[in-house]
């Protein structure tokens, strides 16, 4: 039962869960390729490279920034709608129990499972997609790392 509540919950990021998705793949990517970049746009200051480098450079770190912005801004928005659907759920199911079958919880457990419980779960998919990003990130490093020292 928990493991689909969770699923469920993890769906209801909509939209946002795609922007989240997208702008994780994005930075994954990039910060692959940073160290190279970087490296090559100190070589161009030092003469050794084409200019257009430390144009890539920027450009890099720009995309970074925002996409790290857009990342946070969406991972925010997906949580709060995983969330909220999950709460007015659990309250519709609380109220739906009537106040005698309610007694049965300890005080303050009905409002903890309202409040801090259902955020954690809210942050499933988020979390999910982070670390799948991650997975990349590192399979990625690890692939230009092998072809740095073949080269």
């Amino acid at each position: 039962m928990r493991d689909r509540l969770l699923v469920a919950t993890a769906r209801r990021g909509g939209v946002s869960l795609v922007a989240v998705s997208l702008a994780t793949l994005v930075l994954a990517g990039a910060q692959v390729v940073v160290p190279a970049v970087l490296g090559r746009a100190l070589d161009a200051v030092t003469g050794h490279a084409p200019r257009t480098w430390l144009v890539w450079a920027v450009a890099l770190v720009v995309l970074v920034g925002a996409g790290d912005a857009l990342g946070e801004l969406a991972d925010g928005a997906a949580v709060a709608r995983s969330t909220a659907w999950l709460r007015r759920g659990l309250l519709r199911r609380i109220l739906g129990l009537g106040t005698a079958r309610s007694l049965r919880f300890g005080a303050g457990e009905l409002a903890s499972r309202l409040s801090g419980n259902a955020d954690g779960a809210g942050r499933v998919a988020p979390d999910v997609v982070r670390f799948c990003a991650g997975l990349v990130s590192a399979v990625g490093a690890w692939i230009a790392g092998e072809r740095a020292f073949t080269i």
